[in-house]
């Protein structure tokens, strides 16, 4: 609307306009002093330094476990797009059944997966430039044995597909991921239980993490885990 009183009005200099957005990671960003603070005031949960995230992240996600990433700036608009997401196996349809009851939401409620751009022929037919999750693909023999678990049950799926140069952290994760278990892609859904907004600070992912019975959490440099 702004757009269009600016153009009647001959004002331009209010508005500069461009063609298309390339980041939408515009939210807040907490420091490792933030986050530890809030870590160290709770006493039910283990948490440590991990220098090798994309290592450690992806060996929790081949094994099985379920993990939620809480990093870098938080994204504008209603997506995840892997710096407050939860992650998992996409092949194991055990963990879509295991993730919606966890979540509170219903049992037919499809996931979404992030793929790596160089495999995303791989998975999708028909392929565009979809980094912001807004799409939907039909998806290839491939993707309904590899990534059943973010699929929807008529062949389709809405990705994230991801360039290192998007969120290089969430790259190198998938990265490891697939070099573990020749599936280069995550099933990946907002951090967030069904019904509530997705985590914005420290507080609110731990608070989450703990609610929803994650298997772990990457919180900037640090894993957290439950107190055994």
């Amino acid at each position: 609307a702004f757009k269009v009183y600016s153009d009647l009005k001959n004002e331009t200099k209010y508005w500069d306009w461009k063609e298309s957005c390339d980041n939408v990671y515009l939210g807040p960003k907490f420091s490792s002093s933030q986050i530890e603070k809030v870590l160290v005031e709770k006493d039910d949960i283990d948490f440590e330094i991990i220098d090798d995230k994309s290592e450690i992240i992806s060996s929790l996600l081949a094994s099985g476990k379920i993990v939620g990433l809480f990093q870098g700036r938080m994204e504008y608009g209603p997506r995840a797009l892997g710096n407050r997401s939860i992650i998992a196996n996409p092949s194991k349809m055990e963990t879509r059944e295991k993730l919606n009851k966890m979540l509170g939401r219903e049992p037919f409620q499809p996931f979404s997966p992030t793929i790596l751009r160089k495999h995303a022929d791989d998975y999708l037919e028909d392929t565009t430039p979809n980094k912001f999750m807004t799409m939907s693909f039909d998806v290839t023999e491939k993707a309904k044995e590899q990534i059943k678990a973010a699929t929807h049950i008529d062949g389709t799926c809405r990705p994230q597909i991801l360039e290192r140069k998007d969120n290089p952290p969430f790259y190198d994760i998938i990265k490891c991921f697939e070099k573990k278990t020749d599936i280069a892609a995550v099933l990946n859904t907002s951090f967030n239980l069904h019904g509530e907004p997705i985590v914005c600070t420290p507080k609110q992912a731990v608070d989450a993490f703990k609610k929803i019975g994650l298997d772990a959490l990457a919180c900037g440099e640090f894993l957290v885990t439950k107190t055994k």
